[in-house]
């Protein structure tokens, strides 16, 4: 500050000057050092730090919350992956019993309704069409092979085939091994519950063999 001077004498003016104002004072008409220039700079460059800093402290809680939205989301994600994947976890294993159950009822027989003969319908007290039922099975059951029988189930009036001595039911009506071809025998599918039929020489079919 003691090397800036502290006035130029000017009779006009000569244009703007840096810290420096054209007035008339003790000195005379010039140019007289106020230092406002300096102090509005310094202020400019305090200010500019400070929005500056305020910026980069913004920006670093933005990228902070964003990096612990990321770290969140990705923990989530593995702990669903994780309760999905482990085999010990209660809900995991009741799921599994749950797709086990709907799994076994899939494979299962086309009705789970308990089937019954013309007999057990009588003891329930089922007369409706008693006679005809009867006569109906009759005459189904002397078409059917030795040991095997048929009835209406009384939920879906559907005819059902049993065999008492090996405790067989079926939907499909059993045909009988006299009328197969020599070394020609039937079995049911265990998958899907259908007859089909395989010879000795380890053909099968599920269409009734002519030869």
């Amino acid at each position: 500050m003691h090397d800036v001077p502290y006035f130029f004498p000017a009779e006009t003016f000569e244009g703007s000057k840096f810290d420096y104002v054209f007035t008339t004072q003790s000195r005379g008409t010039g140019y007289y050092w106020d230092g406002l220039d300096s102090m509005k700079r310094e202020l400019e460059g305090e200010k500019s730090d400070s929005v500056k800093n305020t910026m980069d402290t913004i920006n670093s809680k933005q990228n902070d919350q964003v990096i612990s939205k990321v770290k969140k989301k990705r923990k989530r994600k593995l702990k669903e992956t994780f309760i999905e994947s482990d085999e010990f976890n209660p809900l995991e294993q009741v799921a599994q019993a749950l797709r086990r159950k709907q799994t076994a009822l899939n494979a299962a027989a086309p009705t789970q309704r308990r089937e019954v003969s013309v007999s057990d319908a009588v003891a329930l007290g089922a007369s409706t069409n008693l006679h005809s039922t009867t006569k109906e099975a009759t005459a189904e059951s002397e078409n059917l092979p030795s040991g095997w029988e048929s009835a209406k189930d009384p939920n879906s009036g559907k005819t059902y085939y049993f065999c008492r001595t090996t405790a067989e039911r079926s939907w499909t009506k059993p045909v009988s091994a006299d009328t197969l071809p020599a070394g020609w025998k039937t079995t049911k599918d265990p998958s899907t519950s259908k007859i089909y039929y395989y010879h000795s020489n380890g053909r099968t079919s599920w269409t009734k063999p002519t030869e």
